[in-house]
């Protein structure tokens, strides 16, 4: 009887894998992954971005709309901040966290913070738009008009009166201007002289050119620091960093600042 040796072949029959075939799978999937992560990444990063910004547009806007159509022009003083006077000085609270009294009122400088605890920095400064000198100069900020057209001084103006009001008080019908009752009035909004075009509209002082000006001066009164202007020019500065680093600190020039300005104008129309 012979005996049989068999060689076993260790490429054939193998229970397992080699350590560089496992280093080799999990590069591949690294490799593969990397562009995933960068992608989900970038995302990330901007999502934050975006709800950032929106965050301080809306805050924003809010500032901005309270200032211009709750606080009254004469409580909003000059200055880089702005103060508020303390007759308005809830809303500035409000709108200013953290806000110190400045000038006996609340200067416009506070620190406001989103739900995921980042800071922004809300500055708001004023100036003013305001004359130089004396009078009117081209340039500087003005009004005009002309004066109406004289038509009570016109003749028979009296009987188109005693008309209107027998149409409107006794008749119950809407008065109606009516150049042939009685004949030759001048209508008030086609009103021209001899010297101007048929049919050109407005007063014959408007035709000849002859609008008068009003300075600032004319029309408003001295404010409590001796200043005459009807407008305010607002500049509204927003302030964070969207590095994780300095999430509490919306000053700091390091990590990756960010700042949004927005400039508007206020009238004194109170």
């Amino acid at each position: 009887m012979k005996n049989h040796h068999f060689i076993k072949n260790p490429s054939i029959d193998r229970d397992g894998v080699t350590l560089i075939e496992i280093a080799i799978a999990m590069l591949i999937l690294a490799t593969s992954l990397i562009p995933i992560f960068g992608l989900m990444t970038k995302s990330t990063k901007d999502s934050d971005a975006t709800l950032t910004r929106a965050f301080a547009i809306n805050y924003a806007k809010s500032v901005l709309s309270t200032i211009i159509d709750d606080i009254p022009f004469a409580d909003i003083r000059l200055g880089a901040p702005a103060i508020i006077a303390e007759s308005s000085k809830d809303k500035a609270e409000a709108l200013f966290p953290g806000a110190v009294s400045a000038s006996g009122g609340i200067a416009c400088n506070g620190i406001a913070s989103d739900a995921r605890g980042i800071n922004y920095r809300i500055f708001v400064r004023s100036d003013a738009v305001m004359d130089t000198t004396d009078g009117y100069n081209d340039g500087e900020f003005y009004f005009s008009y002309y004066p109406n057209p004289d038509v009570e001084s016109q003749p028979k103006w009296d009987v188109l009166q005693q008309n209107a009001l027998k149409n409107e008080d006794i008749d119950n019908i809407p008065s109606v201007f009516s150049k042939t009752d009685p004949p030759g009035l001048k209508s008030p909004y086609r009103y021209y002289g001899a010297d101007v075009p048929a049919g050109r509209w407005g007063p014959a002082e408007e035709a000849a050119g002859n609008k008068i000006l009003v300075d600032q001066r004319e029309v408003t009164q001295l404010d409590s620091d001796g200043n005459v202007y009807l407008m305010q020019r607002l500049v509204l500065q927003i302030r964070w960093n969207m590095d994780s680093a300095y999430y509490k600190d919306p000053d700091e020039e390091k990590g990756r600042p960010v700042k949004l300005q927005i400039v508007t104008f206020k009238a004194n129309l109170d």
